[in-house]
């Protein structure tokens, strides 16, 4: 009993330590609250963004499924649109090469001749080489023709310088004004000269008058008068003036001739040149005697019967 006293509570004692504890209790109240709320919060934070962490979670599965269902979905909608479409080009292709086809057919059937139709690019592109050709064929003639004109030209003036000068050709008695002091041969151009001969231009003219009845001489207005020496000279200066005219239309038409090509002529010229230059005398006479000059036209005129010999 003694040893069960020492375990009795004096009531005084307890009755302090009870308030000395509630005092205390009190006087910790506020911290516990303050501590109990903030691991209250700390947790309600935790529980927050696992439970926030796992609608994030969920919601992202859910959109990625229904992402690739929509994905899915489309692709397939895709996939039997394009395929759809590849046919109808296929068949769109197809039904034109059909209809290509049957229309060259047709229209080759009923409407255009193929044959006919390449007989006649054929003919078309023979026609056009035989043009072509004869537009050859004239431009060569056209040239030729122009150096014929050209060395006609030439030959009738040569002809006409060298009847005009045949009088100054020398002769036995005494020299030509043309002819070289210390030489007794002929020049070139006397040789020409002398290849014409002056009776052959007036023998027509001769067998005419001759069978005239009438005075072969130009009867003058003012014969046995003092005026018959100034008719005489104005006879004479007509007769001169009619030559230069001649001359002058000679020319005139040489001129004409050059519209053909300046240097083309000079190379016709420089070949009829070069050829009387290679002739010989006898040579040049033969083409003289060969060639249609009517140089006669040109010197001699009837004063009686107005003609031109």
């Amino acid at each position: 009993m003694a040893s069960l006293l020492r375990f009795v509570v004096n009531p005084i004692e307890l009755q302090d330590a009870i308030k000395i504890k509630h005092d205390l209790a009190e006087s910790s109240r506020r911290l516990h609250f303050i501590a109990a709320r903030k691991i209250q919060a700390w947790f309600r934070g935790i529980v927050t963004r696992n439970h926030l962490r796992r609608l994030h979670e969920n919601a992202t599965i859910l959109q990625r499924h229904w992402r690739g269902y929509r994905a899915r979905m489309f692709a397939n909608r895709y996939l039997i649109t394009r395929v759809q479409q590849m046919w109808q080009d296929h068949y769109n292709r197809t039904a034109t090469r059909i209809q290509a086809v049957w229309r060259g057919y047709w229209t080759r059937k009923t409407q255009i001749n193929f044959l006919q139709l390449r007989q006649w690019l054929r003919d078309v592109y023979t026609k056009n080489d035989e043009t072509l050709e004869n537009m050859k064929k004239f431009r060569q003639g056209e040239l030729e023709y122009a150096e014929s004109v050209t060395e006609q030209e030439a030959m009738l003036g040569i002809l006409f310088i060298l009847f005009k000068l045949h009088h100054l050709l020398r002769t036995k008695c005494r020299p030509g004004v043309i002819t070289r002091i210390d030489k007794t041969r002929f020049t070139y151009i006397e040789e020409m000269l002398k290849c014409l001969e002056y009776n052959r231009y007036i023998s027509k003219a001769k067998s005419i008058c001759r069978d005239c009845q009438i005075d072969p001489k130009p009867s003058l207005i003012f014969r046995g008068t003092h005026f018959e020496r100034c008719e005489k000279e104005i006879r004479e200066f007509e007769k001169s003036l009619r030559a230069e005219n001649s001359f002058k239309e000679k020319n005139r038409n040489i001129i004409e001739n050059k519209v053909l090509g300046r240097q083309q002529k000079h190379k016709y010229s420089g070949r009829c040149l070069q050829n009387f230059m290679q002739m010989q005398p006898s040579e040049l006479y033969e083409a003289i005697n060969k060639m249609d000059c009517h140089m006669h036209r040109l010197c001699l005129n009837c004063p009686i019967h107005n003609l031109i010999f």
